[in-house]
């Protein structure tokens, strides 16, 4: 009897073990939808971004592939997200956030300004509550003199 009572207790514990899993939730990812309409996948990363800082005016130039989720255009649409160039914003701040972001290509360029990006933590279950688990709360910018938010695609095109 004494057997039976302890391969109970023992299936109990390690079925109580697996309740929670060692995955981290890093949560939400800050994406911008853009649709390229004129231009050829090379032009998309080929292009150049000046981000400019709207608090102390310091800029970062760099190639636009480093902002997109899978880091190149492989066709006409694609998500820039705010990794962040030189330095770590954290789970919580965004790299994008109070700047404007110039776009340009052979023969152009275009601006999204006024950049608000806003995360916080999201709830989690108690086997994530320490995970980063972040929540984008607000995406918002001016593209061609018209605000955008979450989730809104941009259209650009070369005139």
């Amino acid at each position: 009897m004494k057997v039976y009572i302890s391969l109970i207790a023992i299936v109990l514990l390690f079925s109580r073990c697996r309740e929670c899993s060692n995955d981290i939730n890093y949560g939400e990812r800050v994406l911008i939808p853009v649709s390229f309409e004129d231009f050829t996948v090379q032009e998309i990363n080929e292009m150049n971004v000046y981000r400019i800082d709207r608090t102390t005016f310091k800029r970062d130039t760099f190639k636009l592939p480093h902002l997109m989720a899978a880091y190149g255009a492989y066709n006409y649409s694609t998500m820039i997200t705010d990794r962040a160039y030189k330095s770590d914003y954290g789970y919580y701040d965004s790299y994008l956030n109070n700047s404007d972001l110039i776009l340009a290509w052979s023969g152009g360029s275009d601006t999204m300004s006024n950049i608000v990006i806003k995360k916080s933590k999201a709830d989690g279950d108690k086997c994530h509550k320490d995970d980063p688990n972040v929540r984008v709360d607000e995406i918002s910018f001016v593209w061609r003199s018209k605000a955008y938010h979450k989730n809104e695609i941009i259209l650009m095109t070369k005139d």
